[in-house]
């Protein structure tokens, strides 16, 4: 369908029509809630800070306002659905509401929109908010401002094009697929680096290997043999408290070199091949950002050059709770610009001993090291960080034999964040080049729901052949399938464009489950299903079909097993199932009728929620391996196969339960304790 059959409307209009049903922001007035009424208990309090780069929200974070205060508020409480736009501040970050476990209100830096669902879909909205032609809307309000905002009058003029619903799911599910390896990216390299730190930790911090040997143990578990039989076996007390004998501790200003970026002028932001590192680049609580990047036409020396891989400090903190100041990044590799340079907010930490980026970053993030940074600072509004905050610091430098065995699996470990880094990036891009491709026509996925569910059913090129597949030479999931890569449809029906450039959007392959069906013709009676083998047919039978009466759902739950009518017991049977299906998520309900999937993929689910999965496969006492447990799980949710969009969330939810207590870890072996 081509763009000029599509509305394009202004956010008042669709206001006006009803689409949009509620459009507030956290603006209270004089009613807005002060310091003093937070607290430890009361309702989340949400901010432009807590919704992820990748569009996630971080309830866990928020500050609490006081249920007394909270009470007087008229609006601003959020529900399930909900758009959520930032427009003070940090601009256009989107999120969508998920389901909800308590009341939750947002802050002035954040716009909520409630849609009738029945003619514009959250996730499509949201889809549509994130994409460059918006977030351009978003810049060129705010050029016409002295403030970084995008006030709620002002949005109401923004427009938005608006295609059927159908055509809305489409383009929901096909780039709402890059935005979920998006974020399992996000969520991989954080537990990427939190081994990293962890290992860290366990060797240079609490000296865990020391304090093994010393108590006799003979080995120490992931560090090699001849590293561990070189350590020492008691300590010595230092200026830095109780250390393995024979180390040294030193001040950091010995083994680092600390260059200052560059100081600038308004004037000299100018479109450029050169771009500023600056401190928007370093996340809250550490970590590289590429949106922080500004584009800078002025001079600089060379030693302001930052290259990817260089680690950056922030000397500067525009935030309230000091989340910034003294935190590190690595630089990572942006293919928009030739040059990247350090801003005045930043230092640029460079070894000049053996010491390596890892080790530094890992040692800027302890708690002890961040301690010292802070107690280095100065300023009220605006923190800054004395010029002998990091020079002074001490730590104790390891032998080199040791700092190598760290550096063999930290530095693979951080390289494969990097690589995830970059691969999120691509999609970024591709999600942004596609988004008006398809809302013009110019391009769509042909038969997207048959494809998913009939690979074979999809048009090839006449001239490719099909791909053998034992062969290793085209890293795709249709090298490994068998089939060659799906033809995207044009405009013009007689007409295609090689999916090449689209072949990540494809990747929806690998969340779609093979049918269940029964090895023989006849399928096994209803009974005799297990109930993981059903809760499958469910998540199949909802994927990508929108809303449908309960009904529809039951066929078609019944067709994916195998059976060729609907009759009384097998309706019967469903519709307790049916039930399962929805605690589980992987249905969801509006109203007595109307049903849709739930869930899409894994990362749909919390650590929380699979923490409670956990609980519900393993009773108290029960053993089992972690890659039966990790299986019982997905199954549990309906997921058949476990390829790495679902065994990374369950991986991170069992390491979650362990951390809590209610699992037990013994190698490859984990209980559940309470």
């Amino acid at each position: 369908m081509a763009v000029d059959k599509w509305d394009t409307v202004t956010i008042e209009t669709l206001i006006s029509d009803g689409v949009i049903t509620a459009h507030k922001d956290g603006n209270y007035g004089s009613f807005y809630p002060r310091t003093s009424e937070f607290g430890k208990q009361g309702v989340p309090f949400l901010t432009a800070k807590f919704i992820s780069d990748s569009g996630q929200l971080q309830f866990s974070e928020a500050p609490r306002l006081k249920l007394a205060k909270a009470e007087k508020l008229s609006f601003g409480f959020i529900e399930e659905g909900d758009v959520l736009l930032s427009h003070n501040a940090t601009i256009g970050r989107v999120a969508v509401v998920p389901r909800l476990r308590e009341r939750m209100l947002v802050g002035t830096s954040l716009t909520y929109f409630r849609l009738n669902q029945s003619c514009l879909l959250p996730r499509y909205l949201a889809v549509y908010f994130s994409g460059r032609g918006f977030q351009n809307q978003l810049k060129a309000v705010m050029t016409h401002s002295t403030r970084n905002q995008v006030p709620i009058t002002a949005q109401r003029k923004l427009k938005v094009v608006v295609p059927p619903v159908s055509e809305q799911q489409c383009i929901a599910d096909t780039l709402g697929t890059l935005d979920d390896k998006i974020e399992l990216n996000r969520r991989m390299n954080e537990t990427l680096e939190a081994m990293a730190r962890r290992l860290f930790k366990s060797w240079f911090v609490d000296f865990e290997p020391v304090h093994a040997k010393a108590a006799g143990a003979t080995s120490f578990p992931s560090m090699p043999q001849d590293v561990f039989d070189s350590l020492p076996d008691r300590f010595e007390r230092t200026q830095a408290g109780l250390c393995p004998s024979g180390w040294k501790v030193r001040q950091l200003g010995d083994d680092i070199v600390i260059v200052k970026g560059r100081s600038y002028k308004s004037i000299e932001l100018q479109p450029s091949t050169t771009a500023l590192v600056t401190l928007k680049s370093i996340a809250r609580g550490g970590g590289y950002r590429h949106e922080g990047l500004k584009p800078y036409s002025g001079p600089f020396k060379p030693d302001q050059v930052v290259k990817p891989g260089d680690l950056v400090v922030a000397f500067t903190d525009l935030t309230q709770e000091a989340a910034v100041i003294g935190k590190p990044a690595i630089v990572r590799e942006n293919r928009q610009y030739q040059t990247l340079v350090a801003s005045l907010d930043l230092g640029i930490v460079r070894p000049r001993t053996d010491v390596s980026i890892p080790f530094l970053y890992c040692l800027f993030k302890t708690d002890d090291f961040q301690s010292h940074i802070y107690g280095h600072t100065n300023g009220s509004t605006v923190l800054h960080l004395g010029k002998h905050g990091l020079p002074s610091y001490h730590f104790v430098v390891p032998d080199k034999k040791l700092h190598a065995a760290f550096l063999a699996i930290a530095g693979p470990t951080f390289d494969c964040i990097d690589a995830l880094e970059g691969e999120s990036r691509k999609l970024t891009e591709l999600r942004d080049y596609l988004l008006p491709k398809l809302l013009s026509g110019e391009v769509r996925v042909r038969d997207a729901e048959k494809w998913a569910e009939q690979p074979d059913a999809f048009q090839f090129d006449d001239d490719q052949e099909k791909t053998d597949p034992t062969s290793t030479s085209v890293a795709t999931p249709y090298a490994l399938s068998g089939h060659s890569r799906p033809r995207i449809a044009s405009q013009d029906e007689n007409t295609y464009s090689d999916a090449a450039d689209v072949q990540s959007v494809l990747l929806v392959a690998e969340a779609a489950e093979p049918p269940v069906t029964a090895n023989a013709d006849r399928p096994p009676p209803i009974d005799d299903r297990s109930t993981e083998e059903v809760m499958a047919a469910f998540r199949q039978a909802a994927r990508n079909r929108g809303w449908m009466t309960r009904d529809e759902l039951l066929k078609r739950v019944a067709d994916h097993l195998g059976y060729r009518r609907l009759g009384t017991v097998i309706r019967q049977r469903l519709k307790n199932h049916l039930r399962a299906a929805l605690r589980r998520r992987i249905i969801a309900a509006d109203g007595p009728d109307r049903v849709a999937a739930g869930t899409t993929s894994m990362t749909d689910y919390s650590t929380d929620d699979l923490v409670d999965v956990v609980r519900s496969v393993l009773r108290p006492g029960q053993a089992m391996r972690t890659d039966d447990a990790t299986r019982a799980v997905a199954n549990h949710l309906g997921f058949t196969r476990l390829v790495g969009s679902v065994q990374a969330p369950i991986a991170a939810a069992l390491d979650a339960a362990a951390r809590r207590g209610t699992l037990e870890a013994d190698d490859d072996t984990i209980r559940r304790v309470v």
